[in-house]
């Protein structure tokens, strides 16, 4: 794999709040979007890789929403509406915020699958878990967990693509572990000290971070053979896994620590490992459109980008119009 390294910060024509709408309708090619610290705002990327800008305000909603979950592929979000705590959709290009029927009120957490067909709901009072599946045009709720053999809160989750199988991390007296849930049953899977996990597109087989064992772990097929593919890593020094993801073919998976400005780039057939290192404040690692990652925190100031789409990786920066925020 060729490795550049390049940074560039751009500027590009941006539309203003207004410009966007009430009917949040958006031209122009999009990268991604990003929301800010509180989860209650969106931005759009407009531009493509290399030559991308953030507009000044966020995409006007026209109702108060929070704990905002993007899929990035499909351009939507799921929201909780803040007048009666119902899950909403949200159209990101053009179209009606809308409750989602069915929909398990008020999650304190919402996944969303990397493709973007399925969705997972969490709430933490009743500690129940809600899979829906069909986004955006054709959603239908479906399996319903029970959460409550999980030890401990419950502080990030995941869903497949196939809305066959979720990952819940949970911590417990600072001891934190990681559990699947599937239609018949929820198990821990085994780990000294599991951090950030994602599912591979379109497929049941995941990865996770162990802190402990300064190991990455992929999982083939969760809820069936369950099998586990250890990657050692060659790393300047152990540290706290703040990010893991997969490519869109399932053949790359991207590690991101805290503390460190250096990716790792591990090729699952070849077992070869690439690092690139991106020379920001490296908040993990989050899949945008078209082979691209964030890498920083957009409240934090300009957004640093990975684009993996090509041989050679290229890191760039992304302008923005001061800190993120909807307050």
């Amino acid at each position: 794999m060729l490795v550049t390294y390049v940074v560039a910060v751009l500027t590009v024509g941006v539309p203003t709040a207004a410009a966007l709408g009430q009917a949040t309708s958006i031209s122009g090619p999009i990268l991604g979007f990003v929301q800010d610290a509180e989860g209650v705002g969106v931005w759009p990327i407009l531009g493509v890789s290399g030559a991308a800008a953030l507009p000044a305000q966020p995409i006007e909603l026209g109702v108060q929403i929070r704990k905002i979950a993007i899929s990035q592929k499909r351009n939507y979000a799921i929201g909780v509406r803040d007048a009666d705590r119902q899950p909403v959709l949200i159209p990101l290009t053009g179209g009606v915020v809308a409750p989602i029927d069915g929909a398990l009120p008020d999650p304190a957490i919402i996944g969303v699958s990397p493709q973007g067909s399925a969705a997972v709901l969490y709430n933490e009072a009743s500690r129940r878990a809600q899979i829906i599946t069909g986004f955006p045009d054709a959603v239908v709720s479906g399996i319903e967990f029970d959460a409550s053999s999980v030890a401990g809160r419950i502080d990030q989750i995941a869903v497949s693509d196939d809305g066959a199988a979720a990952l819940l991390h949970a911590v417990e007296g600072g001891q934190p572990a990681l559990w699947a849930i599937d239609a018949a049953s929820a198990w821990r899977i085994p780990a000294s000290r599991p951090g950030p996990a994602a599912f591979f597109p379109n497929r049941r087989d995941a990865v996770f971070a162990d802190d402990a064992a300064q190991q990455v772990i992929v999982l083939r097929d969760i809820g069936g053979s369950g099998s586990r593919l250890p990657l050692n890593l060659y790393s300047d020094a152990p540290g706290v896994f703040s990010g893991v993801a997969v490519s869109e073919d399932g053949r790359t998976v991207y590690i991101a620590k805290a503390k460190s400005d250096n990716i790792a780039v591990v090729d699952l057939e070849t077992r070869r490992q690439t690092t690139v290192s991106c020379q920001c404040p490296l908040a993990g690692i989050y899949p945008l459109k078209a082979g691209v990652f964030r890498l920083s925190e957009p409240s934090a100031g300009p957004i640093t980008v990975l684009d993996a789409s090509s041989s050679s990786l290229r890191v760039s920066v992304i302008p923005t119009a001061g800190r993120l925020s909807s307050r």
